[in-house]
């Protein structure tokens, strides 16, 4: 079984907002050569996104909404591997919750529901287009 919570985060978006609380531009920072630098400078999401995302309130509020009662024991965001996401375990099962750029990479659908096994085959499918030969470039002229 796959670890999710246990692989450590590779950089911090910070929203950046107006006067009136409103998120209009985002940076990225991450360390280079033992050093904080802004290393990207632009939305990855919606603002709509961004916003729930970045609020520790506001994701608890979502996954008590999704999910209500149901014994839910850990949430994490996921910010590895390009995909960000909400992880959730509740008492019987793992859930994830995509916050990403590229929903359509992995056909689904931000903001839904999907167990955890559901989007590892949803990765694992996206990823197997490159084993194809067809789809490869020829690597080893």
């Amino acid at each position: 079984m796959y670890n999710l919570t246990k692989m450590p985060s590779y950089f911090w978006e910070i929203p950046l907002k107006d006067d009136n609380g409103n998120i209009t531009n985002a940076i990225i920072v991450d360390k280079v050569k033992s050093k904080w630098q802004i290393v990207h400078i632009g939305l990855r999401f919606s603002p709509e996104l961004l916003t729930v995302y970045s609020d520790d309130t506001a994701v608890r509020e979502l996954v008590e909404n999704k999910f209500g009662d149901t014994g839910i024991s850990k949430i994490r965001r996921i910010t590895n591997l390009y995909f960000d996401g909400i992880y959730v375990k509740t008492s019987g099962q793992e859930y994830v919750i995509p916050v990403t750029a590229r929903p359509d990479l992995l056909g689904i659908k931000n903001m839904d529901v999907y167990t955890l096994e559901e989007m590892l085959a949803k990765c694992e499918k996206m990823l197997s287009q490159f084993s194809d030969s067809d789809n490869c470039a020829d690597q080893s002229q």
